[in-house]
């Protein structure tokens, strides 16, 4: 992980980001602490706002006031900083790589899974800073609809060869359109 260039390309105009994120947060509702959400809250009613219990992501992201896109958009970002930050840098080795921990056996699903860090969900903007060491390469591996595809080259069927090969289609949206006899969108 090239963690220099990443900390100066993404993560400082990041900090910068949410710096002023912030500073326009506190010239609409005041100063206070916006990682404590009942101080959020108080100063938003105290401007005539009314937020939602608990300020929900969901419920951020479908309000018209920009305040609570702003408030959004705070939590995002400050969400990132704290992932990818101080503690992705614990995850770095001695060596300056990163070493995750692979397991094919933990999930009760049976779906492969990486921790320390859990790199299969890694933020796509730190995926171009990932780099394999001289002589070597990175192999990124994608295992979407996997057991289907095992399923269907197994079992030979027709349909799901078919339903699989359409790369821009949702192979479990079509499957659910077709069991609830709806259009694939309202699934």
């Amino acid at each position: 992980l090239d963690y220099p260039r990443f900390s100066k390309e993404v993560l400082e105009p990041c900090k910068k980001e949410l710096e002023e994120i912030k500073q326009t947060i506190y010239e609409d509702i005041g100063e206070c602490n916006l990682d404590e959400i009942t101080d959020v809250v108080k100063h938003l009613y105290q401007k005539g706002y009314k937020p939602a219990y608990g300020l929900p992501d969901s419920w951020l992201k479908e309000r018209p006031e920009a305040i609570f896109k702003l408030l959004y958009q705070y939590k995002k970002k400050k969400i990132f900083i704290k992932q990818y930050d101080t503690k992705f840098q614990s995850y770095i080795q001695s060596d300056g790589r990163i070493h995750a921990v692979f397991k094919a056996d933990s999930s009760v699903t049976g779906r492969y899974s990486a921790s320390l860090p859990p790199v299969m969900a890694l933020d796509r903007r730190i995926m171009n800073y990932l780099c394999a060491p001289e002589g070597k390469a990175l192999i990124a591996v994608d295992f979407n609809s996997m057991e289907m595809r095992a399923l269907a080259a197994l079992s030979k069927d027709a349909f799901l060869i078919r339903m699989l090969s359409f790369k821009e289609l949702d192979f479990y949206r079509q499957i659910g359109a077709l069991l609830f006899k709806k259009s694939a969108d309202s699934v």
